[in-house]
């Protein structure tokens, strides 16, 4: 039983690691690319940014096809869709597998730009490590100093 339980955790584990491999093989795949912005902080976040320009017109239609095809095939969940005027917004989660970290992808994209963010992380303050800068005031320490 306990082999069993074993072999089930360690095909568990391939199957989450082989599903991040597709959002980092995207990642990697234009994180050199000259015509985007690349940042990477830590094994957290990364963002790649396009601006949309005649010339690149296709290629940002065709990169929010890729991404949109990786997160379907990684089976992230839609959280969010956001249209306002030429203006979309959409935020992807795909839970945690076996208590590992939560991934979010966040696609903005509008006339002039398209940004992909995504983070992995245990917590909401991994996206901004919130927790991690000691001059930011919490909520309520601002309340209680009215």
């Amino acid at each position: 039983m306990k082999r069993l339980f074993f072999i089930a955790a360690m095909l568990l584990t391939v199957v989450v690691m082989a599903q991040a491999q597709n959002l980092n093989g995207f990642f990697d795949k234009y994180a050199d690319d000259e015509r985007f912005a690349y940042t990477k902080i830590g094994k957290e976040m990364q963002t790649l940014t396009l601006e949309i320009t005649a010339s690149n017109k296709a290629l940002a239609e065709a990169i929010e096809k890729e991404i949109l095809e990786v997160l379907k095939k990684d089976n992230f969940e839609l959280e969010v869709a956001s249209r306002d005027k030429a203006e979309r917004s959409y935020i992807y989660t795909r839970p945690d597998a076996v208590k590992g970290p939560k991934e979010t992808v966040i696609i903005n994209k509008d006339k002039s730009e398209i940004n992909i963010l995504w983070t992995t992380g245990k917590d909401k303050k991994v996206m901004f490590k919130m927790g991690d800068m000691p001059d930011v005031l919490d909520l309520s320490q601002l309340q209680s100093q009215d």
